[in-house]
């Protein structure tokens, strides 16, 4: 075994050896650098073999390279974490965008009839500006949110009706 992994990798083991060689079964997870200086995440198993005489007189090695499982893993992790970012993100532009909609109906209702004082007109020139910078910050982050890019196009609604007439009965 030292000669496939190597003295360093080998003397990592070392005390699961001779526990195993005690007679202990032993299941452990352990990086391993291999004599080329490539790490691998490995996971072993060794069970003793035990002689006629009850005597263990060696021992049996399963050993798996859990490296690639363990960073797909890892990548699985991540990609969750993104899909929860974006749907908090989603559920936060939805709130949000119901809020300045609100403001922004509000506004419109108070500007009715107020034109008298220009200062009153620039705070509102200003508040639509910043309910307008919201919207498009909303429509910016439910982008993100989104699974699929929108894809908009126009829409012939004559032969749109024209279809569904031939297919419904």
């Amino acid at each position: 075994m030292q000669d496939v992994i190597g003295e360093i990798a080998y003397s990592k083991l070392q005390a699961n050896i001779s526990a195993v060689l005690s007679g202990d079964i032993q299941e452990f997870n352990e990086t391993i650098t291999y004599p080329d200086g490539q790490q691998r995440q490995m996971e072993f198993t060794y069970v003793p073999e035990v002689g006629p005489d009850g005597r263990v007189i060696g021992y049996f090695s399963l050993a798996i390279d859990t490296t690639d499982r363990l960073a797909l893993e890892e990548r699985l992790r991540q990609s969750q974490k993104m899909e929860a970012v974006g749907q908090l993100t989603g559920g936060i532009a939805h709130e949000f965008n119901n809020l300045l909609q609100v403001v922004a109906g509000n506004l419109e209702l108070l500007q009715v009839g107020n034109f008298d004082d220009p200062n009153r007109e620039k705070r509102y020139e200003a508040i639509h500006r910043n309910v307008k910078r919201g919207a498009e910050l909303t429509d910016r982050l439910l982008l993100f949110s989104r699974r699929q890019p929108l894809a908009p196009s126009a829409l012939n609604i004559a032969k749109v009706l024209a279809d569904l007439q031939g297919i419904l009965p």
